[in-house]
């Protein structure tokens, strides 16, 4: 199945610094957040990133902000993950801000669960403990009643995500943090008003939830590049299909905790492991894996 939003129709909505917006796969917003390129036909070009890999780049030039910005995109054989890499450039002989964040569009469930490990999360002004809010795991699509943001703080891993019970699938994203701190959830919320945007935008029948990664740990905040400054960020969608929560995960595997179980996935083909499990009393298990497909 699609792992993000696909509408049907396409019904771009008369919102944001464009005046439309349709949520389709992966959203690259900068200069600022849901930036004037939305609905843009962008120059792209396929290249070859070697190995036997698929490359699509973008091209794009800010004319308010003077920033150069450049996606690539790319699909490696025997993996199951999409990398993206962006590089901004500073071509203005002055100090210049922008903010990036990437922006994917995913059809909600009502027992769809946000996969964030942080200290607290951030909703507009407020600081909350997190995941619980007013006895409520926040994490949980269902209990987020109204439109809202919640903007991870101080996150401690390299990964966050998504999984829906109910689809059976879902996804985790993958950076450095010393690249990308942010991650963010959106939700228009499952009450009438929410279920009504998402009809708004061609998903009917579903509510709409977005799930973003960023240079920066909100949305209120800019990075800055001196004249000729440059900056790189690589970044990793890991889809995860009939699997459960996610508990840890890499580049290499994604591992969730059941009561009684351990369940692993692979981003790619792996022979010949051994896997070792600690109890909290110390003892060690073996369990060898012969072969280890993506999926």
């Amino acid at each position: 199945r699609e792992v993000f939003a696909r509408p049907d129709p396409i019904l771009p909505m008369p919102i944001l610094l464009r005046g439309a917006f349709i949520p389709l796969g992966l959203e690259f917003n900068f200069p600022c957040g849901h930036s004037v390129f939305a609905m843009e036909s962008m120059p792209c070009t396929f290249f070859d990133p070697g190995s036997g890999a698929a490359g699509i780049r973008i091209r794009a030039w800010n004319a308010v902000s003077g920033i150069d910005t450049t996606v690539e995109i790319v699909l490696r054989p025997g993996e199951r993950l999409l990398h993206t890499r962006l590089h901004f450039e500073n071509p203005l002989p002055v100090r210049n801000g922008f903010m990036y964040w990437a922006n994917s569009a995913v059809t909600q469930t009502p027992e769809m669960t946000f996969l964030c490990k942080a200290r607290m999360s951030h909703f507009f002004t407020e600081y909350n403990t997190f995941p619980f809010v007013d006895g409520l795991d926040v994490r949980v699509a269902k209990n987020r009643h109204f439109a809202s943001d919640a903007f991870a703080v101080d996150a401690q891993q390299d990964w966050f995500g998504f999984y829906s019970p109910e689809l059976r699938a879902g996804a985790v994203h993958i950076a450095s943090r010393s690249q990308m701190r942010g991650q963010k959830f959106f939700s228009w919320g499952l009450d009438e008003y929410g279920m009504g945007q998402a009809r708004k935008m061609g998903i009917d029948g579903h509510g709409y939830m977005e799930f973003q990664a960023g240079i920066l740990e909100t949305q209120f905040e800019f990075h800055h590049l001196d004249p000729g400054g440059e900056y790189v960020c690589d970044e990793v969608w890991f889809p995860l299909h009939d699997f459960g929560n996610v508990s840890h995960a890499t580049e290499e595997f994604a591992l969730t905790h059941e009561p009684g179980a351990l369940r692993l996935t692979s981003a790619r083909e792996w022979a010949d492991l051994d896997a070792a499990v600690t109890g909290t009393d110390g003892a060690v298990a073996h369990t060898a894996i012969t072969a280890l497909h993506p999926g």
